[in-house]
């Protein structure tokens, strides 16, 4: 991330631990609010991302770390796109562009890595039964040990 000073020109942006969680923390309500609202989307959009789920289960295991990222992005991408709400959209999407590497660094360990895909697993049984509380409590606990995973390695 790059960022504009003035009379300083352009330096690379580091996040100290505190800004890392304070972002997390934003993005997980975010995520859990859209994933609420998720929940009544029509079946062919639960679908379609429950499909990239299952794909980006076998990125896992193939070791794809970058591919399966790519699709992690995605899903959290339409998971918002699915509230329907413009507002949370563009919110979400700043935030995002500017979390992008420090999610990536989250999944730097193997450990780290299966423990976000079995968050995700969680959010995607959720997501598939419907069950607002359910999906709120594993989108919640994604951003919970994604912060933990994130300000661990910082």
């Amino acid at each position: 991330m790059v960022e504009l000073l003035p009379l300083r020109g352009a330096v690379v942006k580091s996040f100290s631990p505190k800004d890392a969680a304070d972002m997390l923390e934003v993005m997980g309500m975010l995520e859990s609010f859209a994933a609420q609202k998720a929940c009544k989307a029509d079946q062919k959009r639960i679908d379609h991302v429950l499909a990239m789920h299952e794909k980006m289960k076998t990125l896992f295991v193939k070791g794809k770390r970058p591919e399966y990222f790519e699709l992690n992005q995605k899903i959290h991408d339409a998971l918002v796109e699915m509230s329907g709400n413009e507002s949370l959209m563009m919110v979400h999407s700043i935030l995002s562009k500017r979390m992008r590497s420090l999610r990536y660094s989250g999944n730097s360990t193997p450990d780290n890595w299966r423990g976000a895909l079995e968050d995700h697993e969680e959010i995607a049984t959720a997501l598939r039964r419907r069950d607002m509380k359910a999906i709120k409590k594993a989108v919640n606990d994604h951003f919970s040990n994604t912060i933990q995973r994130v300000v661990k390695k910082s």
